[in-house]
C-alpha cells in the first residue's frame, strides 16, 4: 500500500476500475484492489513497473493476486498469505483524517491515506494492521454547478 499509485485501470471485461477500491461482498470479489509501483523486473520481461494487485478472502485464506498487465489482463494464480481466516474487515482514513467503513470516493483516482485491516483467525484474537497509503492526488474542488448539485 505504501507503493500504491493513483492509476485507474481496466478490468478483464474492459470496464474502468477506480485507482483504489474495496468490497465487502464475500468471496465473489476481492476485498481490496489497487495499482502499485516499484515492481522490480529482474528478468527484463516485457511488462510495466506498475502492477495491479488484489487481496481476497476465500475458503478460509487471505490471498494476494497480481496481474502481469494493468489493463484487461487475467490475474495470476493467487498466493495464500494466511490460512484459518474467518473474517477480514477494513477501514479507510480519508483526506480529512476521518476513518470510514467503506471507500467510495467521488473521484476515481482518489486513494485513502491509510488502511486498517482487522484479521480474525480461528481460535486466535483479532490482529489489527494499519498501513499508510502512498500519497495520491488531491480531491478536486467542486465547481459551482457540482456544489449546488451536491447540496441538493
Amino acid at each position: 500500500l505504501g507503493q500504491a499509485v493513483p492509476r485507474i485501470s481496466r478490468t478483464e471485461a474492459g470496464t474502468l476500475a477506480p485507482a483504489f477500491w474495496a468490497h465487502r461482498d464475500g468471496e465473489e470479489q476481492p476485498v481490496m484492489q489497487f495499482v502499485r509501483g516499484g515492481w522490480d523486473n529482474l528478468g527484463d520481461l516485457p511488462r510495466p513497473s506498475l502492477q495491479k494487485v488484489e487481496y481476497w478472502v476465500r475458503q478460509g485464506r487471505l490471498e494476494r493476486r497480481g496481474y502481469a498487465q494493468i489493463d484487461g489482463a487475467a490475474g495470476d494464480e493467487p498466493a495464500a498469505l494466511l490460512d484459518h481466516v474467518e473474517e477480514v474487515t477494513l477501514r479507510f482514513r480519508d483526506v480529512e483524517g476521518k476513518w470510514r467503513e467503506d471507500w467510495t470516493p467521488g473521484q476515481p483516482d482518489l486513494m485513502p491515506r491509510a488502511v486498517e485491516m482487522v484479521v480474525k483467525r480461528t481460535g486466535e484474537p483479532p490482529v489489527t494492521l494499519r498501513f499508510l497509503v502512498a500519497p495520491g492526488p488531491k480531491e478536486a474542488p467542486l465547481d459551482d454547478q457540482e456544489a449546488s448539485n451536491a447540496a441538493a
